[in-house]
């Protein structure tokens, strides 16, 4: 009896590290919080939620935020800083340009004037006429230019939303 039950755990603990060995590369498990020195992943990492981040923090490859990347202190890059082009907008004559993106391309199908829609507070914006009209961009409510903006084509105006106004940074004739 007693070589039995010793010859029954022996195959029983053999089962056991067999299949702890097997499965050790598929291990996932749900945890509320993780504390550690140190992280290293390797292929896709998704975080649902917040993630903060105390430290420093260093990604190599390709990463996508979607939504807000909200960064408190300085900000280090190397090589260049890449702004991704959104929709162009199709400015009509007496009409509003609400930049969706940093980088705004504009056209038009004439010459044409245009106001700017109420700024986002913070955003950097730089509209850049892709059309061979000109769009003068009006210097009204809401916008504190050096003057109108006549931007013809590939000139730009650079701004930046500071309370109800989108103050003129830079422009350039191109």
């Amino acid at each position: 009896m007693k070589r039995t039950l010793i010859t029954v755990l022996v195959a029983l603990s053999l089962l056991a590290v067999l299949f702890a060995g097997a499965t050790a590369q598929t291990f996932y498990t749900s945890l509320d919080h993780v504390i550690a020195k140190s992280l290293i992943t390797s292929g896709d990492t998704s975080v649902i939620g917040n993630l903060a981040v105390t430290g420093v923090t260093a990604m190599t490859g390709n990463t996508s935020v979607g939504g807000t990347l909200a960064v408190v202190g300085d900000t280090s890059l190397s090589g260049l800083l890449s702004i991704a082009t959104v929709d162009e907008l199709t400015v009509a004559n007496g009409g509003t340009i609400t930049p969706t993106g940093t980088l705004q391309r504009l056209t038009a199908a004439g010459a044409v004037g245009a106001a700017l829609g109420a700024p986002t507070a913070g955003a950097y914006v730089m509209l850049l006429n892709t059309s061979a009209n000109t769009i003068t961009i009006t210097d009204t409510t809401g916008a504190v230019l050096a003057g109108n903006a006549a931007l013809g084509q590939w000139d730009t105006l650079t701004i930046v939303g500071y309370g109800n106004s989108w103050h003129e940074v830079a422009r350039s004739n191109n």
